[in-house]
């Protein structure tokens, strides 16, 4: 398969692909990782984790996804639901094991990030905003930056959030609701 074929099969992933990769196709599920790793990843982003811990993160969903890939059952929801949710259950896992460590892990990543600069006054106003908004959203629940994650980094809808979340999609709602005000509340008291 050529490189314009490969992409056109990944936009056009569709339930034959993702049942061939959930049989055992390596070769579908790497179309399948290619196809959601950059949206996986974000979504840890948006959960609080730094940019390596969202990389080792994505990655051990992937991994969860195909040693557990007998377990999806369309009747219950997407493929995408399933994999979020995968990926949702390993961001939980984290903060409970991030928890009991003693040394709070973002903090190293932002020393180590701090140093390797040459000057670290030449933060842009960019890497500024992202880090309050990365700081603001650490402050909230894990509820609320799922549901924020679900809605703004994946754009999914408020039945597929839901479905995830196991609730109803109003109830979702309103979490997102809350989420936002909680949100902008954190955000103005960083700045």
């Amino acid at each position: 398969m050529n490189t314009l074929d490969s992409k056109n099969y990944i936009a056009d992933l569709d339930d034959q692909s993702v049942f061939a990769a959930l049989t055992g196709d390596t070769r579908s599920f790497s179309i399948i990782v290619t196809h959601y790793e950059k949206r996986v990843f974000g979504f840890l982003g948006r959960m609080g984790f730094d940019q390596s811990t969202a990389a080792d993160l994505a990655q051990d969903t992937f991994v969860r996804a195909w040693q557990h890939r007998a377990r999806f059952d369309k009747q219950r929801g997407s493929f995408t639901a399933w994999l979020f949710a995968i990926a949702r259950n390993v961001a939980l896992t984290e903060f409970r094991r991030a928890a009991r460590r003693p040394t709070d892990r973002g903090n190293i990543g932002e020393l180590e990030n701090l140093s390797a600069r040459d000057d670290a006054s030449h933060l842009t106003e960019d890497s500024q905003k992202r880090e309050q908004l990365n700081l603001a959203l650490r402050k909230l629940a894990e509820a609320d930056r799922t549901a924020i994650a679900l809605s703004y980094v994946e754009g999914l809808d408020a039945p597929e959030a839901a479905a995830l979340l196991g609730c109803r999609a109003d109830t979702y709602r309103a979490r997102l609701s809350r989420a936002r005000k909680r949100l902008a509340k954190a955000l103005e008291t960083s700045l």
